[in-house]
Order: structure tokens, then C-alpha cells, then sequence
């Protein structure tokens, strides 16, 4: 993968989620990603409704233009995007009603994380019906919630009924354990990954990977699927469509 990277999941925002505390550690972020050869992030901190991660669509947009200046004073090349990596729960078309929810970048495209626990059928249908009303969805990482791993052919079926997947690199690689790397590499196998992200927390435990965990995506995944969910796809999102 000789172009540049792109990267569509990151919690690079300061102080707004579990992602980056502050400032300095956005900053070590951003020269982490410009080392691996990633140009362009969207910045995707969590919306989970009922809590204090629920920032407006409006925030997001002024936090990422003033983390992006602070980027051009300090000289890095990394240009950021906005977006949220949005919870999913049974009433969310009555969020995207109230204009709480945010595309990405310029996109119609919404990042959706299913939960970790207490997965219910009837969120399945959630997510088809938010597609059915005209918007285009990502599941985020998938691969690493119980119920997917255990029910995995269910994530094969929504993609053929249109629902884009991401998954984390980590999981490709093993960082989040064996049931993630299964999953992940069933649906490779499966044709079902759309996108490839870093979901980078922070600079030390989940910082951005480095340029070489990339590049063995192509062993992985072979070069068409991995230029597919790490750069053309992602180009799309870019411009809108």
C-alpha cells in the first residue's frame, strides 16, 4: 500500500471520552499517524446517549477545526475530519430527528458501534431500518462484541443488505484476542469488510499503529482487499459519497 492511508475511527479529541486526555497526547497521536503514513483521520469520539460523552454535532466541528489549527502550528501534516462513533440503541432514528447525530465528514455515512453486552435481535433491525430511511451505516468493529462473535454469519447477512463493517486493526492482528481475530478473519474470507481503522485511544496502550502493522494487512487480507478497506473506500467518504 504505497498511497496514503486513511483512516475513518479515531479518538484523537482531547478530553471529550476515554480517548485522548489532553492536548499533548492528541499532538504525539497526530506524528504517529503522519509516521505511518496516514494523512487524513476522522475524529469520531463516542455519542452515547444518557451520558456525559453526547456532545453536539456543532461541538465536534468547532473542537476539530481548533485541534486542526493547533496541527498547523506545530507544523504536522495530518489533516482531521469530523464524525462520532455513535451507540447503538433502539431509539437513535429519534436522535438523528433532533439533529444529534453526525455523519461523517461529508458523507451521509454513520458510524454505529453495536454494545459489548446485552445485544438484542431487535437492534439488528434498527440498523436496517436507519439504511431503509435513506442513511448509510458502518458498523464499527463488530468483530469484537460477543454476540456477532457468536453469531457471525448475521454480520454476512447485513452486508449483503447493504450495511457497511469496519474493523480494528488490532483485531486483524490479534490485539484483542482470539474470538476478535476469528471473527475478523471470517469476514474477510467472506468478502464483508469495508473498512480497516485504527479506533486509536491514546499515545501509549492503543496509540496509532505503526506504518509495518499496516503493511502486514496485505499479507493478511492481500492487497486488493487491504488498498479496498484502507484507502479507496475511505477516499469515497472523503468526497461525500
Amino acid at each position: 500500500m504505497a498511497a496514503t492511508l486513511i483512516d475513518i475511527h479515531t479518538h484523537i479529541l482531547p478530553d471529550v471520552d476515554d480517548g485522548s486526555g489532553n492536548l499533548e497526547q492528541s499532538l504525539a497521536m497526530a506524528r504517529d499517524f503522519v509516521a505511518a503514513g496516514i494523512k487524513h483521520v476522522f475524529a469520531t469520539p463516542h455519542h452515547i446517549a444518557g451520558t456525559a460523552w453526547t456532545l453536539t454535532p456543532d461541538t465536534i466541528r468547532q473542537k476539530v477545526a481548533e485541534l486542526q489549527a493547533v496541527f498547523q502550528q506545530y507544523d504536522i501534516p495530518l489533516i482531521l475530519h469530523p464524525g462520532m462513533e455513535i451507540a447503538l440503541h433502539r431509539h437513535l432514528e429519534k436522535e438523528l430527528e433532533r439533529n444529534l447525530l453526525l455523519p461523517l465528514g461529508l458523507s451521509n455515512c454513520y458510524l454505529l458501534e453495536p454494545p459489548f453486552q446485552s445485544f438484542r435481535d431487535d437492534l439488528l433491525d434498527t440498523v436496517l431500518s436507519f439504511k431503509n430511511g435513506g442513511k448509510d451505516v458502518i458498523l464499527a468493529h463488530p468483530e469484537r462484541a460477543p454476540f456477532f462473535q457468536q453469531n457471525i454469519t448475521s454480520l454476512t447477512r447485513l452486508a449483503r443488505q447493504g450495511i457497511m463493517i469496519q474493523v480494528n486493526i488490532g483485531s486483524l492482528l490479534g490485539t484483542f484476542g482470539k474470538k476478535a481475530e476469528t471473527a475478523a478473519r471470517y469476514l474477510a474470507d467472506n468478502d464483508s469488510i469495508d473498512f480497516v481503522a485504527s479506533d486509536a485511544h491514546g499515545s501509549a496502550g492503543r496509540r496509532p499503529p505503526a506504518r509495518e502493522k499496516w503493511l502486514q494487512l496485505e499479507q493478511i487480507l492481500g492487497p486488493d482487499l487491504a488498498k479496498s478497506a484502507c484507502i479507496d473506500n475511505p477516499v469515497r467518504l472523503l468526497a461525500g459519497s
